[in-house]
C-alpha cells in the first residue's frame, strides 16, 4: 500500500509496508495544479503542460513478492533510486486531469470569463444535468463508462463542469465564458516506452559505458518493466479466476483473452532478460562498490557464461583490460558447483583473462569442476610463468603436477608431487578442496578428480590423510568423505532397501526381467553410481509400471527429493509408504514423519475415511510421531477436526515415554 500526497511545488510518495517510509520526493518544476499515480508513473498537470514522473513502486513490489531479490540469485533497482521526469505535452488552461487503465483525461478551459458571465451563475446551473449527459456520452463514445468507475463519477460531479462549456474548434469560439476541452490521450505501452528507453539509452553507451545516466536509464526500464509484469500477471490471475473463462477453457481451449495475455507476458518477460544483460554490462564495468550488482544480473538474462565471456571482451587494439564486476561474475560462477563444463575454448579464454587481471586467483580457476576441459599443456606454461614471478606455493604445485596427469607425463608428477612434504601437501588440499573433488553441493553428486584417482593407486596414505582434514575441518561431508573411501574397496552392488520389495513384489513380472531389475535396483543402493550418470537411461523408462515406478522413486529418494516421494507413492503404492519411511526418514530427515507425512496421511483418510491401508499406515505413523516428540509438540500436530477418541491413545504414549524420560 502506498501514500501520494501534494503541495503546489512538491509531491511525497510514502509506502506503508512494515511502517511508514518516504520513498521519493517530487520537485516540481512550476505549479502543479493536480496529480495522479499509477503502477508506473506519476501524472501531474500545471496550467500549461502534462508531466510524467517515474516512481518507484514497483521496487517495494519486487521486494514484496520475491524474497530473492538482493541476493546472488536476484537483483532490482533500490527503491531510493532517484526519480525523473520522463515527458512533457504542453497544453493551454489545464484544469484537471483523471486516470482510466491506459488512457490519461484533461479538462482544460481558456481563461476568458466576462463580467456578464459572472452575472448569469443562476441561469447557468439550470445547464448542469445537460452537460452532465454530454460528457457522458463523449466517455461513452470512447469505451468508457463512468457509471463502472468511481472517479470518473466523481470528476464529472465537479462543480466547474456546471459552467457553459464547448468543444473547441478553430471554426465556432464562444464568445462569452470559458471554452472548455475534453482530452483522452493513450498512454504509450510499457513495452513502446521501454523501447525508447534503450534507445536512448545508446547515445550514453556509445560514449561511456560506465556513465551513471546510463545506468538511472536502464534502471527506470526495469523497474517498468517489473511494474507491467506485476500488472500483467495480475490480470491473467483474474481471467482465470473467472468462472466463464474457465468454463470457456474447458470447452474450446484458451480464450483470446488469456491468448494475448500470455504473449504480453512472454514479450515483457524477454525485455527483462535483455535489459537484466544491459545491467549486467553496466555494472561488470562499474566500480568496485556496486561490482557485486553484475552477478545477479547476469544470471536473471539468461545467458551463457560463453555469451557474458563475449560481451565483456576488450574492444580489438585497445589494451586488454576487464571490469571488476565481469571478475567478480565470472570468479563466482566458476566457484559454484554445476553440471555444465566450458569448452576448451571457453575455459582457455577464462585461463588467459585471470592471468592478465588476476593471476593470483588461476588455481582456484583451474580446480573449478567448469574447467575439466582445459588445455593442460597450454595452462601448465602459464602456471610455470605465474611460479617465476609470485614463487612456489603448494597449491600453485598440486595443479602444475595435474596438468602433468593431464597430459600422462608420470615422472613430472612424481616429481612435482615429491617437491613438498605430505603434510603440506595435505594443507595445500585444505586451502583448495577441489584439486581433490568435484561436486558435492545441493544439486550435485560427489565425483573425484583425476589426482584423486591416481592417489588411490599411488599414495593412498596422503588420500586418507587428506579427505580426512578436509572432513575435520568442514570441507566435505562425512557421507561424501565414506563415498570417496568405498570408490576402490567395496563392491559397486547394495543391499536393496525393504520397501523395494514391498514395491516390486516378484509375481509383478519375469524371472528373467526380474533379475536384471534387482541388478539396477542393487546398483542404485550401492556406494558407487551416481543418480546423474543413469538419468538418460531413466528419461525413456516410463513410470507406468511398478517396477519403473520404484527406478524413478529411488532417483528422487537420492537426490533428497522425500517430499514428493512420499506423495508420489501415497498415490501408487500407499502399502509400502510404512516400510519406505522406516528406512529413509531416519536421523535428519525423521522430522519427516510429522511435518509431511502425517499431514498427508490425515488429509488423504479424511477424503477415503474407509481406507484400511491408509488407516494403518496413519496409525503406524502416529507410534512414530509419539515416540519422537513431546506432548505439547503432539498436541500441535493433531488435526482440529480430528477426533478425540482416535488421537487420545497416542497422546498417552508420547506422555508417559516423556515423563520416564
Amino acid at each position: 500500500m502506498f501514500c501520494f500526497f501534494s503541495l503546489p511545488n512538491t509531491g511525497y510518495l510514502y509506502s506503508l509496508k512494515g511502517g511508514v517510509e518516504l520513498l521519493s520526493t517530487y520537485q516540481y518544476p512550476e505549479k502543479v495544479l493536480e496529480a495522479v499515480l499509477t503502477d508506473f508513473l506519476l501524472h501531474v498537470i500545471t496550467k500549461s503542460a502534462l508531466q510524467c514522473f517515474t516512481v518507484r513502486c514497483a521496487a517495494v513490489a519486487a521486494r514484496i513478492e520475491d524474497p530473492y531479490i538482493d541476493t546472488t540469485m536476484k537483483a532490482c533497482p533500490p527503491t531510493s533510486l532517484e526519480v525523473c521526469a520522463l515527458r512533457m505535452q504542453l497544453f493551454i488552461g489545464l484544469r484537471s486531469v483523471c486516470v482510466y487503465g491506459r488512457h490519461v483525461i484533461l479538462l482544460s478551459a481558456a481563461d476568458t470569463e466576462t463580467q456578464e458571465e459572472t452575472e448569469r451563475t443562476t441561469q447557468r446551473r439550470g445547464l448542469e444535468l445537460k452537460e452532465h449527459t454530454m460528457l457522458t456520452g463523449i466517455f461513452l463514445a470512447v469505451g468508457i463508462d463512468p457509471a463502472n468507475t468511481p472517479a470518473l463519477e466523481s470528476f464529472l460531479s465537479r462543480p466547474f463542469l456546471s459552467r457553459k462549456w464547448t468543444i473547441s474548434s478553430p471554426k465556432e469560439t464562444s464568445t462569452v465564458g470559458h471554452g472548455w476541452n475534453l482530452y483522452v490521450i493513450d498512454t504509450v505501452n510499457p513495452l513502446t516506452l521501454y523501447q525508447e528507453m534503450v534507445e536512448y539509452s545508446q547515445r550514453y553507451a556509445e560514449t561511456n559505458l560506465q556513465a551513471q545516466s546510463l545506468r538511472h536509464l536502464l534502471s527506470e526500464a526495469h523497474l517498468l518493466l517489473r511494474a507491467s509484469l506485476l500488472q500483467t500477471s495480475g490480470q491473467q490471475q483474474n481471467i482465470v479466476g473467472d468462472p466463464a473463462t474457465s468454463l470457456q477453457t474447458e470447452a474450446d481451449g484458451p480464450s483470446e483473452k488469456e491468448t494475448a495475455v500470455q504473449t504480453d507476458i512472454q514479450e515483457l518477460e524477454e525485455a527483462l532478460r535483455q535489459n537484466c544483460a544491459q545491467l549486467g554490462d553496466c555494472f561488470s564495468r562499474g566500480s568496485q562498490k556496486d561490482c557485486h550488482l553484475a552477478l545477479p544480473y547476469y544470471r536473471m538474462s539468461g545467458l551463457s557464461v560463453t555469451e557474458i565471456i563475449a560481451r565483456n571482451r576488450p574492444i580489438p587494439k585497445s589494451t586488454p583490460s576487464y571490469g571488476p564486476g565481469f571478475l567478480f561474475y565470472l570468479k563466482h560462477y566458476l566457484i559454484e558447483e554445476t553440471e555444465q563444463s566450458l569448452s576448451q575454448e571457453g575455459a582457455d579464454e577464462v585461463i588467459d583473462i585471470f592471468s592478465q587481471s588476476e593471476p593470483s586467483e588461476l588455481v582456484s580457476m583451474c580446480a573449478s569442476p567448469s574447467m575439466v576441459n582445459i588445455s593442460p599443456a597450454r595452462t601448465l606454461r602459464i602456471l610455470q610463468r605465474l611460479q617465476d614471478t609470485a614463487g612456489v606455493s603448494v597449491p600453485l604445485t598440486i595443479t602444475m603436477a595435474t596438468m602433468m596427469l593431464l597430459l600422462d607425463d608420470l615422472p613430472q608428477y612424481t616429481q612435482l608431487m615429491e617437491r613438498h612434504a605430505e603434510m603440506l601437501l595435505v594443507y595445500g588440499f585444505i586451502e583448495e578442496p577441489r584439486l581433490l573433488l568435484h561436486g558435492g553441493g545441493q544439486h550435485t553428486h560427489i565425483r573425484p578428480t583425476v589426482l584423486t584417482r591416481q592417489l588411490a593407486k599411488s599414495q593412498p596414505g596422503l588420500l586418507v590423510a587428506a579427505i580426512v582434514a578436509l572432513h575435520e575441518n568442514n570441507k566435505v561431508q562425512l557421507e561424501h568423505a565414506d563415498h570417496i573411501f568405498k570408490i576402490h574397496s567395496c563392491s559397486h552392488y547394495g543391499a536393496l532397501y525393504p520397501w523395494l520389495t514391498v514395491l516390486s513384489p516378484a509375481h509383478t513380472i519375469s524371472c528373467q526381467h526380474q533379475e536384471a531389475l534387482h541388478k539396477l535396483q542393487s546398483l542404485l543402493c550401492g556406494p558407487s553410481l551416481s543418480v546423474g550418470s543413469v538419468m538418460p537411461l531413466l528419461e525413456r523408462l516410463s513410470e507406468e509400471t511398478l517396477w519403473g515406478f520404484s527406478l524413478h522413486l529411488l532417483c528422487a529418494t537420492r537426490r533428497g527429493q522425500y517430499d514428493r516421494s512420499i506423495e508420489k507413492l501415497l498415490d501408487r503404492c500407499p502399502q509400502a509408504i510404512i516400510a519406505y519411511a522406516n528406512h529413509q526418514l531416519q536421523d535428519k530427515h525423521m522430522v519427516l514423519w510429522w511435518q509431511k507425512l502425517l499431514p498427508e496421511l490425515c488429509n488423504r483418510t479424511r477424503a477415503a475415511p474407509d481406507n484400511s491401508i491408509l488407516l494403518a499406515a496413519l496409525k503406524e505413523t502416529l507410534v512414530v510421531v509419539a515416540m519422537e516428540t513431546s506432548p505439547t509438540e503432539f498436541l500441535e500436530l493433531i488435526p482440529d477436526d480430528g477426533t478425540a477418541s482416535y488421537f487420545l491413545p497416542h497422546l498417552l504414549t508420547c506422555t508417559q515415554r516423556h515423563l520416564l524420560v
